[in-house]
């Protein structure tokens, strides 16, 4: 069984196409896990940060993992 962190790391590197670099919260208070991936797309598309993590938000399926 794998742990948490690996798969979420597994379903957004599948919706995103790159290494999300999960890591544990800076801040819990916000999460258990942070990842930088939407700034790092944001920068290759052109896009901003919030619109590209809206995007990877609405394909992210994690309802089986996640609250």
């Amino acid at each position: 069984m794998q742990s948490l962190p690996a798969l979420l790391d597994a379903r957004l590197r599948a919706v995103t196409g790159v290494d999300p670099e999960m890591r544990p919260a800076t801040k819990p208070q916000f999460g258990h896990f942070q990842s930088n991936v939407a700034l790092r797309l944001a920068k290759t598309q052109g896009k901003p940060p919030r619109e590209v993590a809206a995007e990877i938000i609405d394909a992210l399926d994690v309802a089986d993992l996640c609250e």
